[in-house]
């Protein structure tokens, strides 16, 4: 599954194969799930995709829950930034198998009025604007901003006031030197499930008030992805792009632990 996606991703950016491409993977559970033999660690994951596509640069793994693909994006950016690296490979996938599911379960969030999940593995090069430029490669997406902030309430539990959240969305939106009123759509994860509708209907009520941007999910045709959902929700933008969405995306993405991450897109010549 994310073999796969990894491979599309990296034939269409059109690294050198000379070039320093590492590469940091979001997941909770790796490539398995437990009670399977061999049980293997996620971080192996990692390893067995570098060596099959022969990646010579830094490699991670972030295992956060949710946002495991936030956190990925982030060690991605550092690497670059410190020159470590000259492209990133960034992925996210999860198993949906049975330990997935007991733990969803448990908590009573499944159901038809409840949270569905999915099963995904998405990929994406993130590099600076300029070597792509420079080759030719397609720029599906600009990543203007992002931010992650924790409420440290609960393990499972949200704070419904989103309070973190609201946080996370104003730190991107700086970061990308854009106002509330810049925004042209809102993408979320995890709207189905009751409390986390809650708390984005009290955040983004305060910060857009109402109707404000259109909102969208892409939850409710392939469902809550977990880990992957970080990197869906920039193949997701990618796409609204590519199918004519001019101004910013804000994309927000949840994960147990209080995680609270906020991306902010914008098509390429936005910026």
């Amino acid at each position: 599954m994310l073999e796969s996606s990894l491979a599309a991703a990296l034939a269409e950016a059109r690294v050198p194969a000379m070039a320093r491409l590492g590469l940091s993977i979001g997941t909770a559970m790796g490539d398995f799930d437990v009670g399977e033999s061999p049980p293997l660690s996620p971080h192996l994951l990692t390893l067995s995709l570098a060596e099959r596509f022969g990646l010579s640069g830094p490699l991670s793994t972030s295992s956060v829950t949710c946002a495991s693909a936030l956190y990925a994006l982030e060690r991605a950016e550092i690497e670059l930034a410190l020159g470590r690296a000259d492209a990133m490979a960034l992925a996210g996938s999860d198993r949906l198998g049975p330990f997935n599911r007991a733990g969803f379960e448990a908590l009573g969030v499944l159901g038809t009025r409840g949270l569905v999940l999915g099963e995904a593995g998405g990929a994406a090069v993130l590099e600076r604007v300029a070597g792509a430029r420079a080759r030719g490669a397609p720029i599906r997406a600009l990543l203007l901003g992002r931010s992650l902030r924790a409420d440290n309430l609960h393990l499972t539990a949200v704070e419904e006031g989103g309070r973190a959240m609201e946080v996370a969305i104003r730190a991107a939106l700086d970061e990308a030197a854009l106002g509330i009123g810049d925004v042209a759509r809102i993408v979320w994860t995890a709207h189905a499930n009751p409390a986390y509708g809650r708390m984005y209907e009290q955040v983004l009520g305060r910060l857009f008030g109402e109707p404000g941007p259109p909102r969208s999910t892409w939850e409710d045709r392939f469902g809550h992805v977990m880990a992957a959902s970080g990197v869906v929700a920039l193949v997701h933008a990618a796409w609204l792009f590519a199918r004519g969405e001019r101004g910013p995306v804000l994309s927000l993405v949840v994960g147990f632990g209080g995680q609270n991450g906020a991306l902010v897109l914008a098509p390429d010549g936005a910026a």
